[in-house]
């Protein structure tokens, strides 16, 4: 929060010098390349006590960590054993991670966890995302993770479960196509 307001930002920018070797056959050296990325760059809106935080910017889709960064609005709403919330916005452009209008992307979730600050710590998070380029499907899927750290055991798993419609199921021949499974 700033000071005692409700209000608060969240800022991640990285800077990048690379140094390449200089051509091969000769000739002069590449020119090194400056890089400054913007990985985070929100507005928070979070009154004291509140279960609700709204983010607008550049931001983690933390509950669904697949989808990584995004440029939107967020809301989340924690209480002691559940968590929910729903996001829309912009995929950043791939290679600069400079703003992009061509993909939209939506979500939502449900997240079941133990109490803060009790042990273990454990959830159960699903959710859905939907991502459409130029207006068209790009990608329809659901999220299921689960985890579990104690003194002794971690655990980690998540699938997402692709919702094939449109062009997706003439492509992949079924109404639904398990992805990105993983499990640690």
């Amino acid at each position: 929060h700033l000071g005692s307001s409700p209000m608060g930002i969240a800022v991640d920018v990285r800077a990048q010098r690379s140094m390449f070797a200089a051509r091969a056959g000769g000739g002069s050296p590449a020119v090194p390349a400056n890089l400054t990325r913007v990985y985070q760059a929100a507005l928070l809106f979070n009154p004291p006590g509140s279960p609700a935080r709204i983010a607008v910017g550049r931001q983690f889709a933390t509950a669904l960590s697949t989808l990584g960064i995004f440029d939107g609005v967020a809301l989340d709403v924690d209480h002691a054993h559940v968590s929910y919330g729903a996001l829309a916005g912009l995929e950043p452009d791939a290679a600069s991670l400079g703003i992009s209008a061509t993909t939209r992307e939506y979500g939502a979730y449900l997240q079941l966890h133990n109490r803060p600050s009790h042990s273990p710590l454990w959830s159960l998070t699903m959710g859905g995302v939907g991502a459409y380029q130029n207006g068209e499907i790009d990608r329809e899927f659901v999220y299921l993770r689960a985890t579990f750290n104690s003194r002794r055991v971690s655990m980690f798993a998540a699938q997402e479960l692709d919702v094939n419609r449109g062009w997706k199921s003439v492509q992949e021949g079924a109404s639904t196509t398990p992805t990105s499974t993983f499990a640690i």
